[in-house]
């Protein structure tokens, strides 16, 4: 058997592959890190207040909510999803922000989206009108331009704090929209 050339290269380069490795995990630890940050950067905004909830249940993926909007049972959050290395630098899909809507029945899905799209502005992201899934808005976090560092991370904080501020703004303007829809829908 012939080993090709690229293994060949990782052979006599086998150090430099494992210190690679082992940046790659320190990497998503602080990729993390900065997931986690978004809460100590909303608590500097002006809308955030101490009602909303901030949740970072795995570490590429956090939301928050606010508990007067909607309910338990058919609440909605927003937040950013997959920011790991090879979506933020790679080839797979960007990670992504998002409205996500917890009811099972997605008629609430279909009136947000509804909302959203009557309402005044443009909207930030798509909205998806497919039934087949939980969000009613994605939009993509921007990938890191080849040479990117610091002001990257700084852009996806800003990106991300706009959309989260904006989809605030909306989803407590259609609050009672959403209360009466799962009024209905509880009796």
């Amino acid at each position: 058997m012939r080993f090709t050339d690229d293994s060949i290269l990782l052979i006599q380069n086998w150090q430099t592959v494992e210190d690679i490795q082992e940046a790659v995990v320190r990497l998503e630890g602080e990729m993390a890190e900065f997931v986690k940050s978004i809460e100590q950067e909303l608590d500097g905004t002006d809308w955030w207040s101490g009602e909303w909830v901030f949740s970072q249940e795995r570490p590429k993926q956090a939301d928050c909510w606010h508990p007067h909007l909607g309910s338990d049972e058919g609440g909605l959050s927003m937040g950013i999803d997959n920011f790991t290395p090879d979506r933020a630098f790679g080839s797979a899909d960007p990670p992504f922000l998002y409205v996500w809507v917890e009811e099972e029945g997605r008629d609430l899905l279909q009136l947000v989206v509804e909302r959203i799209e009557q309402m005044p502005g443009e909207s930030l992201g798509e909205l998806d009108h497919r039934k087949s899934n939980r969000y009613a808005v994605k939009q993509p976090v921007q990938k890191c331009p080849p040479g990117g560092g610091e002001e990257y991370f700084e852009a996806v904080m800003e990106q991300t704090l706009d959309f989260f501020e904006h989809y605030a703004s909306v989803l407590l303007e259609l609050d009672d929209v959403i209360r009466e829809h799962l009024a209905k829908n509880a009796e």
